[in-house]
């Protein structure tokens, strides 16, 4: 039991990093195409700016907010892996 709890949150933790870096590049990618302001409440803020006649994208992360994402998603996954494994052990038993 002990077991299935520490891979499934380190399987959660990949999984809850890989969701953030998705939302981080698309939040970039959406305010490089757009030229307004990308804003994920709590989790990152970027815009578009010009320096030195370049484009540049400016962003503001916010390290309790990506880290409370990531806590939330290795959460769900622990909690989905004991139930679905739960649910089997049930089935064996009857």
């Amino acid at each position: 039991m002990i077991v299935r709890v520490v891979f499934s949150a380190l399987g959660g933790l990949v999984v809850g990093v890989s969701v953030l870096v998705l939302g981080l590049v698309a939040s970039m990618a959406f305010a490089w195409s757009t030229g307004t302001r990308a804003n994920l409440p709590g989790i990152f803020e970027a815009w578009l700016t010009e320096e030195n006649g370049m484009p540049a994208v400016n962003f503001v992360p916010h390290p309790w907010g990506m880290l409370a994402v990531i806590l939330v998603v290795t959460a769900l996954v622990v909690v989905g892996s004991l139930r679905r494994r739960s649910a089997g052990s049930a089935e064996r038993i009857r």
